[in-house]
C-alpha cells in the first residue's frame, strides 16, 4: 500500500476515528509452574504452525531443547547461572533467519513497544524475539532455581537487575551475542530519549549486542529515537549519551545514523495512549492527511483487525 509510515499513518488514523485503547499484560513474578509445557508447547507450535518454512530440513527435538533450558539453571542459586550455562540450549535452538536489513534492536524501552511496532510493520522489521529461543519463552519474565528439591524457585525470584548472573539476564546475554552473529545489513535500535540517558554502556545492547556485531556483515547502526507521549525530550541526536553511542558504533568501523522522533513510531505509541497533547496533535494531523487521500471503509476495518491481532497476541 505504500511505505511504512504511510501504513502507520493510515492505522492510527482509524484509531483516533473509533478511540481504540490497547491493553498491557504483565508476566508473572516467580518461576511458572507449567514452565515445561510452555516452552515444549511453543516449541512444536513455531516450528510446524508460525515458522514451518525454517525448519524443511527436519523439526528440532522439544524435549531435549527443555531439558537444556532446564538444566541451565535449575539446581543452582537464582543469582548463580553464568552466561555459558545456557550456551548448549542456544546452540540446539538455532536456526536460520532472514535478518538483513530488518533486525531492530531496543534498550531503556518497554519490551512491547519494540517488539510490536517490528510485529506490525508488514516484515519492515524482525527481532530477536522471533527466532525460537526467544519464541518460547514469550511473555515468561522471570524464572530461577535454589540448591535442593525441587530445584526450582516457583515462588519467588529476584528481579531483573538485582544480581549480575540472574538466569534470566544471563539467558538474555547469551541469547544476544548469538544473536548478533547472525545479524547482516544496517540494524536499526530504538531508545529511550526521554530517560535521561538513552544509551548505556552497561545496557545489553552495549555489552553483548554492538560488541558482538561484525562490520563485515553489519556496515552500520540506524538509531530511532523515541520520547515519552508526554512531550518529554532529555536527549536528542548528537547530544549527551548518543555521541558516545556514534564513537562505540564508529569505532567498530560502522556507519552511524540517528533520528529524531520518527512519526510511524509516534503514532504506533499513541495507540495506547491517546489522551495526551502531543498524541492528540499528531491524530489530528494523521486525520486531515489521512482524510485528503482516497481511503475505504474496508481500508480502516483491515487496519484495526490488525491492531487487534498485535494486541491481543497469544500469551
Amino acid at each position: 500500500m505504500g511505505s511504512s509510515r504511510e501504513l502507520s499513518m493510515y492505522f492510527f488514523w482509524t484509531l483516533c476515528l473509533i478511540g481504540f485503547v490497547a491493553s498491557d499484560v504483565s508476566g508473572a513474578k516467580a518461576t511458572p509452574r507449567n514452565l515445561e509445557q510452555i516452552i515444549v508447547g511453543r516449541c512444536e507450535e513455531y516450528q510446524r504452525v508460525i515458522r514451518p518454512d525454517l525448519f524443511k530440513s527436519g523439526y528440532k527435538n522439544c524435549t531435549d531443547l527443555w531439558l537444556k533450558f532446564h538444566k541451565a539453571f535449575a539446581n543452582k542459586g537464582p543469582c548463580n547461572v553464568t552466561v555459558e550455562s545456557y550456551n548448549d540450549f542456544v546452540t540446539a535452538a538455532f536456526h536460520e533467519i532472514d535478518t538483513e536489513n530488518k533486525v531492530m534492536y531496543w534498550s531503556g524501552l518497554q519490551i512491547l513497544l519494540a517488539v510490536d511496532y517490528a510485529r506490525a510493520s508488514n516484515l519492515k522489521y524482525t527481532s530477536i524475539q522471533e527466532i525460537l529461543a526467544a519464541y518460547v519463552i514469550r511473555n515468561v519474565d522471570d524464572w530461577c532455581g535454589q540448591v535442593g528439591a525441587p530445584g526450582v524457585d516457583y515462588n519467588a525470584c529476584p528481579p531483573w537487575g538485582k544480581c549480575p548472573l540472574l538466569a534470566s539476564t544471563s539467558f538474555w546475554t547469551a541469547l544476544s551475542k548469538s544473536f548478533a552473529k547472525q545479524v547482516k545489513g544496517t540494524v536499526h535500535l530504538m531508545l529511550n530519549g526521554s530517560s535521561g540517558q538513552a544509551y548505556r554502556n552497561t545496557s545489553i545492547f552495549a555489552s553483548s549486542e554492538l560488541k558482538n556485531l561484525d562490520k563485515s556483515r553489519t556496515p552500520g547502526v540506524h538509531v530511532h529515537l523515541v520520547y515519552a507521549t508526554s512531550g518529554l525530550t532529555i536527549e536528542k541526536c548528537g547530544q549527551g549519551s548518543l555521541v558516545t553511542l556514534e564513537q562505540d558504533v564508529k569505532k567498530k568501523g560502522m556507519t552511524y545514523k540517528c533520528s529524531d522522533d520518527d512519526q510511524a513510531i509516534l503514532y504506533f505509541q499513541c495507540v495506547t495512549d491517546m489522551e495526551t497533547d502531543r498524541c492528540k496533535k499528531a491524530c489530528s494531523v494523521g486525520s486531515r492527511s489521512a482524510s485528503s487521500q482516497k481511503s475505504s471503509l474496508s481500508l480502516s476495518l483491515a487496519l484495526l483487525m490488525l491492531t487487534i491481532a498485535v494486541t491481543l497476541r497469544p500469551v
